[in-house]
C-alpha cells in the first residue's frame, strides 16, 4: 500500500511541477506535506480511519490543483485566468500554422485549400480575441503584444502564394522561431519564472 502511495505522490508531484510557474518552494513544501500525510496514514493504529485520512489528503490535493492553482504558482487568480486564455489562443494559432506549414511542404489533395481557408480564419479570430482582453499588468501586456505580432506575421505569411513563401526575411522559419523564443521569455517574465 505504501508503494502505491509513493507512486501517487510521484505522479501527482510530476504533474504539478511540470509547469515552470509551479516550481517554487511553497509548491514543493505543499507536496511534501501531502506526501508525508499520505504515507503516514498507513501507520495509524486504527485501520478504519486510514481510507478517510487518505481521502482528505487527495481532496486537498485536487482542490489545490483544480480550484486554487494560482496559489501554488504565486499568481493572482486573474493572472492564472489570463494565462489560461492566452494558452488557448496560442494552441489554436499553432495548430492552424502547423496545418498550413504541412500543406505548404507536402501539398496533397485538398489539404492546401483547407489550410489556406482555415489559417486566416483562425488568425482573424485570435487577433479579435487579443484586442478584446485586458492584461493584468505590464508584463502580461508585453507578452500579449508579442503574441499579437506573431499572429499578424503568421496571417501575412499564410496569405502568400506557395511560391512566394520566403525562405529568409521577416516571415522565414528562423524568424518565426525567434518570435516564439521572444514570446516564451516574455511569458516567463509575466509569470515571474526565472530562466536557468
Amino acid at each position: 500500500m505504501i508503494l502505491f502511495d509513493l507512486l501517487v505522490i510521484l505522479v501527482g508531484s510530476a504533474n504539478v511541477l511540470w509547469l515552470p510557474a509551479n516550481r517554487r518552494r511553497r509548491t514543493v513544501a505543499f507536496l511534501a506535506v501531502l506526501g508525508c500525510a499520505l504515507v503516514a496514514a498507513n501507520l495509524l493504529p486504527d485501520a478504519r480511519v486510514v481510507p478517510d485520512v487518505k481521502g482528505v489528503v487527495l481532496v486537498i490535493y485536487l482542490a489545490a490543483l483544480l480550484r486554487f492553482p494560482h496559489l501554488l504558482a504565486g499568481l493572482s487568480r486573474r493572472e492564472t485566468e489570463y494565462d489560461t486564455r492566452l494558452r488557448a489562443i496560442l494552441k489554436t494559432i499553432r495548430r492552424a500554422h502547423s496545418v498550413w506549414d504541412r500543406a505548404r511542404k507536402l501539398p496533397q489533395g485538398t489539404n492546401v485549400a483547407e489550410a489556406r481557408a482555415g489559417a486566416p480564419q483562425a488568425y482573424a479570430t485570435a487577433q479579435y480575441t487579443l484586442t478584446s482582453i485586458s492584461p493584468p499588468d505590464e508584463g502580461w501586456a508585453h507578452a500579449t503584444e508579442l503574441l499579437r505580432a506573431y499572429v499578424v506575421a503568421a496571417d501575412a505569411r499564410a496569405r502568400l502564394p506557395d511560391e512566394d513563401a520566403p525562405s529568409s526575411g521577416p516571415l522565414s522559419d528562423t524568424a518565426f522561431n525567434s518570435m516564439v523564443e521572444d514570446l516564451d521569455r516574455a511569458w516567463d517574465r509575466a509569470m515571474r519564472v526565472a530562466r536557468s
